[in-house]
């Protein structure tokens, strides 16, 4: 087992951003299972300085960053980079998770790379938002808060 195999479980493709929201929601919980420590150890892969690599090359800057650049709804909702657009139409932000905020389920696990359960209850809250939206179920939204 290797990054490889970790990658084609948790990681089969490169998001972009022709993805529909709940495909890049669902590439998103898909690549955060794989941080739990049961599936980093079934392919004998680590998380350090927030990337999955193999051992011993982790101080190299090599593996798969969990950041903006990995993230479908990054590629999805702010491939540009836009400042101060920043992620507004992003499911995350709508279900009150813009991941650079303080408080944000991202920032937690960026303190404490245990916390994955956060990033994927938020993920998950963020996928029933979108069906929510194609149903027409209407929400408060957290940032008119």
């Amino acid at each position: 087992m290797s990054l490889r195999t970790w990658k084609g479980e948790f990681y089969p493709e490169e998001p972009n951003h022709l993805m529909s929201p709940q495909a890049a929601i669902e590439h998103s919980i898909r690549k955060w299972e794989g941080a739990k420590k049961v599936n980093l150890r079934k392919h004998g892969v680590v998380l350090r300085f927030d990337r999955v690599c193999e051992p011993g090359s982790e101080y190299a800057g090599v593996g798969l960053p969990f950041n903006s650049t990995t993230c479908a709804l990054c590629r999805k909702f702010n491939s540009y980079r836009t400042i101060g657009i920043r992620c507004a139409s992003c499911p995350l932000t709508a279900v009150g998770q813009l991941c650079g905020s303080d408080g944000s389920a991202y920032s937690k696990w960026l303190e404490d790379y245990n916390a994955v359960d956060g990033v994927l209850e938020a993920l998950r809250e963020a996928s029933i938002y979108e069906e929510d939206k194609l149903t027409n179920v209407k929400h408060k939204s957290n940032i008119d808060s």
